[in-house]
């Protein structure tokens, strides 16, 4: 996957099935603006790395970078997206 930032929404993740390694916050390397208030990017420099598997929830709250880094297998989750006014 790319590395994401929302300017105006917080994903909730909840992991249903396999494992990744979930990098938030940091300097998004390479971002362009894909559509209004959407950025991608090529990359994190610096940031948190999580390991994420089945039943995990983790925030990521409005423009904090985050990129599903490496992934062994197949990932399902699911993501709640709340709208910041």
């Amino acid at each position: 996957g790319q590395v994401e930032v929302h300017d105006k929404e917080t994903d909730v993740i909840y992991m249903l099935e396999g494992e990744t390694t979930f990098i938030t916050g940091g300097k998004m390397i390479g971002g362009k603006q894909s559509r209004a208030n959407q950025w991608l990017g090529t990359d994190i420099q610096g940031g948190e790395t999580h390991h994420l598997t089945k039943g995990d929830v983790i925030v990521v709250t409005a423009g904090v970078p985050h990129w599903f880094k490496e992934m062994p297998g197949p990932i399902t989750y699911y993501v709640v997206k709340v709208l910041k006014p």
